[in-house]
């Protein structure tokens, strides 16, 4: 028979094993558990970060007047991303920087940026509406809606600053003209000079909404893709139907009138009337070249309304798209 204090002795061990069986078990456990936790959080960012991206690459083809993309940067750690997106303004073949694009993301958090398309308006010259991006303060050339009829925004006047380039010599400018009317892109052609490149067509809007006050983000149409107008529309409408699908970039926002701008409404609404390049009708373009190029334009009825952007010294060494 055993005795006493043999008994104990095994009795300790088997407790001792059962406790470090137990503490491995915890152990691994937890690992198992932290493990699945970062995956899934890894994943929650992964996606967030897709969602963004494809929010600014859609949105580049559809809105974003005469902005191009030059960079797009991922700065990563433990469960947040940080994207990042250069961007400049093409004039007349001349890049011009433009403020770059940060949106951060995590697990639980998609953060558009919001600030880089906002605009700053300021009253110019004769009461002439004028507006400022928040970061580098480049001139935004302003579309205006000749539908509006906010009696809230009557205190400025669209802006008439083609007289205004004339002063501006030795530089290359960007103009956007709002028309009198939608112009097909056929009659365009007959109506825009040959010596200025035309970077960008603007589809109007469905609503009565006020334009210049929206975020560049929201001002929809196309750039001019390898000089074929049937092609750029094509990967316009390709882009579109993605933003159809994406939640962010929606606004809504109610004038003095009670009438509501709503951006779903808004992309519903282009993708549902221009079908092809032959149904578009177009409420303005955007126009860069030389400044003098520009004085052909003065008094033409068909302008509504113009406003200048960005501009850049003329310099010996450029290589222009338009002389």
């Amino acid at each position: 028979m055993e005795t006493f204090e043999i008994l104990a002795k095994k009795s300790r061990r088997r407790n001792t094993k059962k406790i470090l069986i137990l503490s491995i078990a915890v152990v691994l456990s937890f690992i198992g558990v932290y493990i699945a936790t970062r995956t899934v959080l890894e994943k929650m960012t992964e996606h967030h970060m897709t969602e963004v991206t494809n929010f600014y690459e859609n949105r580049l083809q559809i809105a974003y007047p005469n902005i191009y993309s030059n960079s797009n940067i991922h700065n990563t750690t433990a469960f947040s991303n940080l994207y990042q997106l250069g961007r400049f303004k093409d004039v007349d073949g001349v890049t011009v920087p433009y403020d770059t694009v940060t949106a951060s993301v995590g697990p639980n958090l998609e953060k558009i940026d919001h600030v880089a398309d906002s605009v700053i308006p300021t009253s110019g010259v004769n009461k002439n509406i004028m507006a400022f991006n928040a970061g580098q303060r480049v001139k935004i050339p302003l579309f205006f809606n000749i539908k509006n009829e906010d009696e809230t925004d009557i205190t400025s006047n669209p802006s008439q600053e083609l007289p205004l380039v004339s002063e501006m010599k030795g530089q290359l400018v960007e103009v956007a003209l709002t028309f009198d009317r939608p112009y097909t892109y056929s009659e365009l052609q007959s109506m825009l000079p040959s010596n200025l490149k035309v970077n960008w067509y603007w589809l109007g809007t469905y609503s009565n909404y006020n334009t210049e006050n929206l975020n560049i983000s929201n001002i929809f149409g196309f750039k001019l893709t390898k000089d074929d107008a049937e092609y750029s529309f094509d990967l316009f409408k390709t882009h579109l139907k993605n933003s159809l699908k994406d939640k962010h970039g929606l606004t809504s926002i109610t004038n003095s009138k009670g009438e509501v701008y709503n951006t779903k409404k808004e992309l519903e609404y282009l993708n549902n009337t221009f079908k092809n390049i032959e149904d578009c009708k177009f409420s303005g373009v955007i126009l860069t070249g030389k400044a003098e190029n520009f004085t052909q334009l003065e008094g033409k009825e068909w302008i509504y309304a113009s406003s200048i952007g960005a501009s850049v010294p003329n310099q010996p060494y450029y290589k222009l798209d338009k002389e």
